[in-house]
């Protein structure tokens, strides 16, 4: 998430009705939740939001078989969880060797036929099956450059390189690779333009492109929406589907923010609720379930907010279905998309090995 850190009337245009229940809707989407370090709080979180796949970091330069990703594994298992690892580099770009060195050694410890599962009885239920290679690097302001900078097309040649190298290390061991689409937020097509031209073979070694389309644009059908412009981008080029590895939006429950990417700043949880459940109506209608480049998994950004109520105005520490105390649900929105989740557990088959 952009500026992100973890040490870190809404009938607007949308015209939406609220109502009383949320019923589950019946897709083939994966649900997931965007966490970040897999402490115990996270952990039981998500045990208690329905055990959504839970998406977490894992530094690119630390040793797999550590006692750090070990523990992360073993507790998520105790729980009955399972991870979208994020391959994480923030503000650097790995090289080839790294990503190939980093993914394989992924993929064979802790995937379907990982050293790890065999070390304990071959108790894989929580095993890896997807690597997500980066978060954000098609952002700017990770780099301080633009779209415009020849550093900026350096990167995603590199980043198209490198998620080749990923994809082919995580393959022979059941595990697929997600690389990111989109333009970050700077409208243009550099980053896809340049991704392709770095490794033009890239559409056959992952297995689906990754956005983070934030604001009210999926709901309203807007074709400058994040996911729009992505989808033209890669039109021609690719048909793997889009996983929507972030979406969030802030509410204190009818304080004002500072802001909230195009959602009304003072949303109350209610409203909130109205807009995911409007978000995933708009994906239903017109993402899920087409030929080409369909959204598959949703992942809600994040599991608690990081402020108590009524403390801070900034949008970024009041993201969580629950407050930060980790007890208090936002309700009904805590408990709309735990329905969901409980409705639909993520199915490994819909997890597709690159040819």
């Amino acid at each position: 998430m952009r500026a992100a850190t973890f040490a870190t009337g809404l009938a607007l245009a949308l015209g939406l009705v609220l109502c009383a229940a949320a019923p589950a809707p019946a897709q083939a989407v994966t649900w997931g939740l965007a966490g970040y370090d897999a402490g115990k709080a996270e952990l039981d979180g998500a045990v208690r939001l329905g055990r959504p796949i839970l998406r977490v970091e894992f530094d690119t330069r630390r040793r797999v078989a550590s006692g750090v990703f070990d523990g992360r594994y073993s507790a998520a298992t105790r729980r009955g969880l399972r991870f979208l690892a994020l391959a994480g580099f923030p503000r650097r770009t790995p090289t080839v060797r790294e990503a190939a060195t980093f993914c394989g050694a992924m993929a064979a410890r802790y995937g379907p036929r990982g050293t790890f599962w065999s070390q304990r009885r071959g108790r894989a239920t929580s095993a890896l099956t997807v690597i997500e290679w980066g978060n954000e690097t098609n952002g700017a302001y990770q780099y301080g450059d633009t779209y415009l900078d020849a550093s900026y097309a350096r990167r995603a040649q590199r980043y198209g390189r490198n998620a080749v190298a990923c994809g082919q290390a995580a393959a022979p061991h059941g595990v697929g690779v997600l690389a990111i689409a989109g333009d970050g937020g700077d409208r243009s097509s550099a980053w896809t333009d340049n991704v392709f031209a770095g490794a033009p073979d890239i559409d056959r070694h992952v297995i689906g492109w990754t956005v983070h389309p934030y604001g009210p644009g999926v709901a309203r059908d807007d074709p400058e929406s994040t996911l729009h412009r992505a989808d033209r981008q890669l039109a021609g080029r690719s048909t793997r589907p889009f996983w929507i590895t972030e979406w969030g939006l802030a509410t204190d429950d009818g304080r004002c923010l500072g802001d909230n990417y195009g959602w009304p700043r003072c949303m109350t949880y209610r409203a909130a609720d109205a807009a995911l459940r409007a978000t995933i109506r708009a994906i239903r209608l017109r993402w899920e379930r087409r030929p080409e480049r369909p959204v598959t998994a949703f992942f809600y950004y994040q599991y608690k907010d990081q402020r108590d109520p009524r403390i801070s105005g900034r949008r970024e520490h009041y993201f969580g279905l629950l407050q930060n105390d980790t007890v208090s649900p936002k309700l009904p929105l805590f408990s709309t998309y735990r329905s969901w989740i409980v409705s639909r557990p993520f199915v490994p088959a819909l997890i597709e090995t690159p040819l």
